[in-house]
């Protein structure tokens, strides 16, 4: 009988709904899926709160404590007693250092050390510091200092290899700040011969692999190392290292260095010029970096040579093509070909975005067909070889994305592939004195084969130079 009834009921709550508008129908369904979402991130995420609310005293993991005071250590449960884990630094303040475990949290940590909430709320609530303090990291140390109430007095967390936090109490309120250390520069210098290549000498050197990079990079316009080294032939290398606190933190550039190839030796001396940026020059001062480039776009292919007698693929005319084309996907950097001005940046004609650069000397590039420019790329702005000025693209009479680029001479357009490019840049005599006084001591270290020490009066920052073979 029951059953019949239960029966009944059901077949007329099924009419009942089917009798609703569609739109009813659906209105109730997203309700309810919005009901279970609700009771679902309720139920499985609540335990996961980190930086708003305690979590559950049950199981937590044990810490290790130190005190910065004594440098005893303690190991044992976050919930023992204040004697048993925590040590005075004087009548009115504990001091100890936390490091940061899996999962840990700050509302966590602050829970298990019994530091109090409203500390909590309220370092959170400052701008520079709840960032940093809403992502620990595993392994990270905290030095917390309490009073005897266990209210925060002091936090303390490195952040960076070079920054730390700092959040103190100053009239009942909290503030932060973020400390950056100095940073020491020192000189290395090293030297070794060439057994089978560059890469193994320099690796059984211990010489960092981005200065061995650098060293080719350097003396790219004058030697090429895959195919001009030998047995036998060495170099030296004098480069910077940054230190904190008497720890190695990384390398900086090579200052000056020298190779010797087929009983031919080469130098260079890294210098920054009045106005200009560093760059490497030998010994009299000419720049050992070729002043223009030939190719702006990096792993490019040449789709069409220069040709006066071109017939042109769109409009099906003879005419003259005054450039090279650069095939590339559309996007990829296009870079300045050499330092210069920019003398038109905007739209021109079948050349769609173009940007043009004046170097000087009545020498001026140009790059056509640009999907974009580069950020900040506007006439009248100075750009140096190798900078980013923009994308390649498509736009003007152009068949896909490619770069069309020429270099003009008094106007005149010539084959970039061919022109003898201008010769490297060499300081003004009027510079030649600071260069000369900077580069002496440099150039007298690379002479030596015995551990120097000595400090410079240069553009060049660093203390001292120590020597390794």
């Amino acid at each position: 009988m029951i059953k019949d009834q239960i029966s009944d009921l059901a077949k007329k709550l099924l009419n009942t709904w089917r009798a609703q508008e569609q739109s009813f129908r659906i209105a109730v369904w997203v309700g309810i899926i919005l009901i279970a979402g609700i009771l679902y991130l309720h139920h499985y995420l609540e335990p996961l709160a980190t930086d708003t609310e305690f979590v559950s005293e049950e199981n937590q993991d044990e810490h290790t404590t130190e005190s910065i005071e004594t440098g005893d250590y303690i190991t044992g449960s976050a919930k023992n007693t204040q004697e048993s884990r925590l040590h005075l630094r004087d009548s009115n303040s504990l001091e100890f250092t936390i490091v940061v475990k899996n999962k840990d949290t700050l509302s966590k940590i602050f829970n298990q050390y019994d530091i109090s909430a409203n500390d909590l709320y309220a370092i959170l609530a400052l701008k520079s510091a709840k960032p940093i303090l809403t992502r620990l990291k595993l392994g990270q140390e905290l030095y917390v200092t309490v009073d005897k109430k266990h209210r925060l007095q002091k936090l303390t967390t490195p952040i960076a290899y070079d920054k730390t936090l700092h959040i103190s109490k100053v009239n009942d309120e909290f503030v932060a700040k973020i400390e950056k250390q100095s940073t020491e520069t020192k000189l290395m210098s090293v030297n070794g011969t060439i057994t089978s290549s560059l890469y193994q000498s320099t690796k059984d050197a211990k010489v960092p692999f981005k200065i061995a990079q650098q060293l080719a990079q350097v003396f790219s316009g004058r030697l090429n190392f895959n195919r001009d080294l030998h047995a036998g032939d060495s170099y030296k290398i004098i480069y910077q290292t940054r230190i904190i606190n008497g720890t190695t933190i990384g390398t900086g550039d090579i200052v000056a260095a020298e190779v010797t190839a087929h009983k031919k030796t080469y130098t260079a001396i890294r210098y920054q010029p009045a106005n200009g940026r560093a760059q490497y020059f030998s010994p009299n001062g000419e720049s050992l970096q070729k002043a223009f480039l030939r190719n702006p776009v990096k792993y490019a292919r040449i789709s069409s040579k220069f040709n006066p007698n071109r017939m042109h693929p769109i409009l099906n005319i003879k005419r003259p093509h005054y450039g090279v084309d650069f095939a590339a996907p559309a996007g990829t950097p296009v870079k300045a070909a050499g330092d210069g001005k920019i003398a038109f940046a905007g739209r021109k004609g079948g050349y769609g975005n173009t940007i043009i650069i004046n170097h000087g000397n009545n020498v001026t590039t140009r790059y056509g067909h640009l999907k974009k420019f580069a950020k900040n790329i506007r006439p009248g702005i100075r750009v140096e070889k190798d900078k980013v000025i923009g994308y390649v693209g498509s736009t003007g009479l152009a068949t896909g994305p490619h770069l069309h680029y020429e270099y003009r001479l008094n106007g005149k357009a010539l084959d970039p592939l061919k022109v003898k490019l201008p010769e490297s840049y060499s300081l003004p005599k009027t510079q030649m004195a600071q260069f000369k006084a900077i580069t002496n001591p440099l150039l007298a270290e690379l002479q030596n084969t015995s551990p120097t020490r000595f400090a410079q009066a240069t553009n060049i920052d660093h203390t001292s130079i120590e020597t390794s073979a």
